[in-house]
């Protein structure tokens, strides 16, 4: 079983989920985003965000870790088709 999936949306957005529980972001001119408690589930999902950002949690900014609801919140849009 693969404890990691990305899925990419035809405006460029991309979607990493660990396990069942998405944890990292990236939207074209934003950059990578994270949720505050993407890095406190487990050191494999650590590894899945550092694997898909190039960042450990020390290498995102302040604007770039949000809440759980900010973060939820910027999901929503995405459209699966």
């Amino acid at each position: 079983m693969q404890n990691k999936h990305e899925i990419e949306f035809d405006d460029g957005r991309r979607i990493l989920i660990s396990y069942t529980t998405p944890v990292c972001l990236f939207i074209p001119g934003r950059g990578y985003l994270v949720s505050e408690h993407s890095f406190g589930f487990s050191p494999t999902t650590s590894k899945h965000i550092r694997s898909f950002s190039g960042c450990s949690r020390a290498g995102f900014g302040e604007t770039q870790i949000l809440d759980l609801d900010l973060f939820k919140k910027q999901i929503e849009p995405l459209k699966y088709r």
